[in-house]
């Protein structure tokens, strides 16, 4: 199974170089996709267990078509 992102970004305590015990992964994920919101997700999540991963994932998986709805509502996660 293959992701084909535009970008990936590492955001949370990880990329701030920060992490606890508790940490987890926090990704950004943007795709072109038609897939729906819930199937990204699970496509992502497969991914991450098939990779035989330890460590827990939060992906945000979103099209840019999405990521612009966003950015012109004022959603300042995004903007960032």
């Amino acid at each position: 199974m293959s992701l084909f992102p535009l970008r990936i970004i590492l955001f949370g305590s990880y990329a701030y170089g920060n992490p606890t015990k508790e940490s987890d992964i926090d990704l950004f994920i943007l795709k072109k996709t038609h897939e729906r919101r819930a199937d990204r997700l699970v496509q992502v999540k497969r991914i991450v267990y098939d990779s035989h991963s330890t460590m827990p994932v939060s992906p945000l998986v979103y099209t840019p078509d999405e990521m612009e709805e966003r950015l012109r509502i004022g959603d300042d996660f995004i903007k960032k």
